[in-house]
């Protein structure tokens, strides 16, 4: 049977502009810290997208795993020197309707 994923619609709040390198590295360094290789293989995370301009992006997880990328995403507040925030803009089960829903606004 195959895993049911979520999308998490998310945007970068800070001093500066980060590029979609260093939202990847901020995300699985997190993550790992916070719930540890067993459980990060669980919710297997992935960026599908992100604009660099507005700063708001996709991350793709398993649903048994959505709420620890969800705490771990909160925690991030600065990345590489650059106090950031990461907020979530909302869930959604497919990437078009996040898509509709929260980054085309």
């Amino acid at each position: 049977m195959r895993t049911k994923r979520r999308y998490i619609a998310f945007d970068v709040i800070g001093q500066g502009r980060l590029t979609r390198g260093e939202v990847i590295d901020s995300l699985v360094g997190s993550h790992l810290s916070f719930v540890g290789e067993r459980d990060y293989s669980v919710s297997s995370p992935w960026l599908i997208s992100f604009d660099e301009g507005s700063q708001r992006g996709i991350v793709r997880t398993n649903l048994d795993g959505l709420h620890q990328l969800r705490a771990s995403m909160a925690l991030i507040n600065e990345v590489r020197g650059k106090r950031v925030i990461f907020r979530t803009l909302g869930l959604s089960g497919t990437i078009r309707s996040c898509e509709d829903r929260f980054i085309k606004k």
